[in-house]
């Protein structure tokens, strides 16, 4: 796990997992990669976008922090749109409830 230094709530670290988003109203929970994490929160990136301010249901599959839950919910505090890529359309910013 490599730490990313910025001016932040909690450190971010780099790790890749698969993640399991569930919003509540879609029939099917979706995946998604994640590629950081800290105690606050998640990054990840997805072929769906999520509104802001939506909870979601989350489960990371293989978490970097063990004290984490396997599965919580969490806030979307932000959502883009990836322009350069070709596998994911959206990069999406959970904050943990």
């Amino acid at each position: 796990m490599e730490q990313i230094t910025e001016f932040r709530k909690s450190n971010r670290f780099r790790h890749e997992s698969i993640v399991v988003i569930d919003d509540g109203r879609s029939r099917y929970p979706f995946f998604a990669l994640m590629h950081n994490a800290s105690n606050a929160g998640i990054y990840f990136e997805s072929l769906y976008g999520l509104s802001c301010g939506i909870r979601v249901n989350v489960r990371i599959e293989n978490h970097p922090f063990t004290s984490r839950p396997k599965s919580c919910t969490a806030r979307v505090a932000w959502c883009r749109a990836l322009v350069e890529t070709s596998t994911c359309r959206y990069g999406v910013g959970l904050e943990y409830c």
